[in-house]
């Protein structure tokens, strides 16, 4: 967990703490996520559907769980990209708004049809829409014992989510790393708190 980051250095903190430790030796991935599977870490949100896209009604609210994450969560993590694409280094503030959903998502609210291209809102906001450019395979926000839920993944750098979990892929033992990670994000910014280093495999156990 990081904190004490203000709104004007969320962008280079976040970009210097990647580009360091992704240079540690032993790192294959890095990236931030807000929304850590199996641990109940999601953000709430509500969403409309905008046009014809579904087989519900287009207006009817949908109570999802949201995850923010850099371009290369998906890749650390092992999530499969189905089709369209992922988040890309340009996909920033400034960008057009997109969005990722997940398999469940597209098969409950897409049947039979292709949800890349399609848009969706926040509930309550009739001026923004998000268009949806990729499907990835799911996860699952609680237990591996529950069946997955629709999921709506967000860019890093475009939702304004704080950094929550910052997770890596190893090439050798991870718990090697941990000092030399707290090291890393400390040089970026000294106050940072960085909490709880735990592995996967140790949460799947959980």
């Amino acid at each position: 967990t990081v904190t004490t980051v203000t709104p004007n250095s969320f962008l280079p903190f976040h970009t210097a703490v990647l580009e360091r430790v992704a240079a540690l030796p032993g790192v294959a991935r890095v990236a931030f996520v807000w929304g850590l599977p199996l641990t109940g870490n999601k953000w709430p949100g509500t969403m409309e559907l905008v046009g014809e896209a579904s087989s519900e009604r287009p207006a009817d609210r949908l109570s999802l769980p949201l995850r923010s994450v850099t371009p290369d969560y998906f890749d650390v993590m092992g999530i499969s990209l189905i089709e369209g694409r992922i988040f890309q280094p340009s996909d920033k503030a400034d960008a057009p708004r997109v969005l990722v959903v997940n398999q469940s998502f597209a098969k409950r609210y897409f049947r039979g049809t292709n949800p890349i291209g399609r848009r969706m809102r926040f509930a309550g906001d009739a001026k923004d829409t998000l268009e949806i450019v990729g499907v990835v395979s799911d996860t699952r926000t609680e237990a591996l014992s529950q069946l997955a839920e629709p999921e709506v993944y967000l860019p890093f750098w475009q939702s304004g989510a704080f950094s929550k979990h910052l997770v890596l892929r190893a090439t050798s033992d991870p718990r090697a790393l941990t000092a030399l990670v707290r090291r890393e994000v400390r040089a970026v910014d000294p106050t940072a708190a960085v909490e709880h280093a735990t592995t996967m495999e140790d949460i799947r156990r959980e």
